[in-house]
């Protein structure tokens, strides 16, 4: 009897996550640049299983958020449409302290695809 309550109890913690290891607050910070230096007004975004935080880059190019963790991080990279420079999506695991993370952005778009069914290729033109 003893020996199941123990297994439902280790069960439990697997469940909730709980075993996954410790949150901790970290700070994340870097800096945006693109093919002409610094890129200002850039919406960072930074996202874990346990919080999300937003913060736009100053005149140098730089963001700091503070962030609760448990080792994961996504990164959301939104410069201005009129800078005509690519979004970046981007997955850091093993976060164990603070982080710099910089990014380099270059002339483009981020484009994501859909195909219409299972299977089938999408069909398209695309007009700029």
């Amino acid at each position: 009897m003893r020996m199941w309550r123990f297994l439902i109890g280790v069960l439990l913690l697997l469940a909730t996550g709980l075993a996954a290891g410790p949150a901790a607050t970290v700070t994340v910070s870097g800096v945006i640049t693109g093919p002409n230096g610094p890129v200002p007004n850039v919406s960072v975004g930074v996202g874990s299983p346990l919080d999300w935080q937003e913060d736009s880059t100053d005149a140098g190019g730089a963001y700091s958020v503070p962030i609760e963790t448990d080792g994961e991080l996504w990164f959301s990279v939104r410069p201005d449409v009129t800078t005509r420079l690519a979004q970046v999506n981007h997955y850091r695991s093993g976060v164990t302290g603070n982080v710099t993370q910089d990014f380099t952005l270059t002339q483009g778009h981020l484009l994501r695809l859909r195909p219409p069914a299972a299977g089938v290729p999408h069909h398209g033109r695309s007009s700029v």
